[in-house]
């Protein structure tokens, strides 16, 4: 399903990169491939940062897309303070049509296929609903692959060559990450209080805390008397 709409989407996007032309479409497509990568390769980097991110349902998956969102929009701005706003360049009628419509295509699969990738990184894409969808992780292994050969590409021209990740590495290391379901960021105690100092176990399942026992000889009523068993037979 979402295969069928990713395919629409970038069918709208070929469109409008034939009114484009092929300057523009090219400019649309780069963007689009750097914000995916700064997406994957940041996302990690920000959440290790930033623990309200980690301890969020949807942490990872928000995180991803505002990056995404983020630096795309830096990335046009630049794109319009370097070109002086010519985002617009005419060439052949046949290189502006075909070849733009071909880079919008590109470029639209590509923002859709991101999309999907940022789904999968909530824990709801492991639930039946989203698998019957085809909104889980094995239904998008074809644009799972598509985002990550994008990202391999940059990565392959900007990271040196001892990197530590590859690309389809860390995409891999982000969905196990990110489709992990949250568990509780305190332990509760018997008394409802939270205990930090033993974090990621739930309230249902803390073990309680049973209340202080008197000491031996201290009455339990507040009373000056000892309780009985607390006196001693003394000797002859």
């Amino acid at each position: 399903m979402i295969f069928g709409v990713a395919l629409l989407v970038a069918g709208f996007f070929a469109w409008l990169g034939s009114r484009l032309g092929f300057y523009g479409s090219w400019i649309l497509l780069w963007n689009l491939v750097l914000s995916a990568y700064m997406g994957v390769f940041l996302t990690p980097m920000l959440v290790a940062l930033i623990p309200q991110a980690a301890a969020a349902q949807n942490g990872y998956a928000l995180t991803a897309i505002g990056v995404f969102a983020a630096t795309l929009l830096l990335a046009y701005g630049i794109s319009i303070a370097v070109l002086r706003g010519r985002l617009i360049a005419e060439f052949d009628w046949a290189w502006d049509t075909f070849g733009g419509g071909l880079l919008g295509f590109l470029a639209g699969f590509l923002a859709c296929g991101f999309w999907a990738f940022s789904l999968c990184l909530t824990p709801y894409a492991q639930t039946d609903s989203c698998k019957r969808l085809g909104l889980d992780v094995e239904s998008q292994r074809a644009t799972l692959s598509y985002v990550t050969g994008w990202c391999g590409m940059l990565h392959f021209v900007v990271s040196s060559t001892d990197a530590p990740l590859t690309a389809r590495q860390a995409v891999t290391a982000l969905l196990d990450e990110g489709s992990a379901p949250v568990v509780g960021a305190y332990m509760r105690t018997g008394s409802g209080e939270a205990d930090p100092a033993t974090p990621g176990t739930p309230a249902d399942e803390a073990p309680a805390v049973d209340p202080p026992q008197p000491a031996m000889g201290v009455p339990r009523d507040g009373g000056s008397d000892p309780p009985p068993e607390a006196i001693q037979p003394g000797g002859r």
